[in-house]
């Protein structure tokens, strides 16, 4: 038996507007392809693909790489707190 997934409350986007979402958000932030391939455990090449819709984006995927983005920054925010505060 297949789940189904309500379509009103789950939004269909594509897989080349997701990558080009992605690329988008992690270009907004600075964070470069191999710094997210890295944290996500994938290759740079295959973020690559998947920005460009080359491959296809799963939904854990397309939400890892959201959460990873987020934490890099995060990380990348406090870093540079740190930096001015004086702690490094």
């Amino acid at each position: 038996m297949r789940l189904k997934l309500p379509t009103k409350c789950v939004p269909q986007i594509s897989h080349e507007r997701a990558g080009k979402l992605i690329r988008r958000i992690r270009r907004e932030h600075g964070i470069s392809q191999w710094l997210l391939a890295d944290a996500m455990n994938i290759s740079a090449p295959y973020i690559s693909d998947l920005e460009r819709g080359r491959r296809n984006w799963t939904a854990e995927r397309f939400h890892l790489a959201g959460k990873t983005i987020r934490e890099l920054f995060k990380r990348r925010e406090r870093d540079e707190y740190e930096r001015r505060r004086g702690y490094y």
